[in-house]
């Protein structure tokens, strides 16, 4: 169960990050279309400033599990009222 738990969180993490780098490069489109299709949207959540797309795909695998426990926070948007 946590296992799934945490499998589901990672896909949640990695769907937010690539529709950061499509935001950020103009594919306002493909962005919109992963949000419907995912349930998960940058006006949730959007990834910090301390690490992107093109950051994680260029780490060596064996500092790349240690970095992205470390460095990535999401950020969420839902402010409760």
């Amino acid at each position: 169960m946590k296992e799934e738990k945490r499998r589901a969180e990672r896909r949640r993490h990695l769907v937010i990050m690539i529709q950061r780098f499509m935001a950020d490069h103009g594919y306002s489109d493909a962005v919109a279309c992963l949000a419907t299709a995912s349930g998960v949207s940058l006006e949730e959540y959007d990834v910090g400033d301390n690490i992107d797309l093109m950051m994680v795909v260029q780490v060596p695998r064996h500092s790349l599990i240690h970095h992205i426990l470390i460095s990535i926070h999401l950020t969420s948007n839902h402010t409760d009222v």
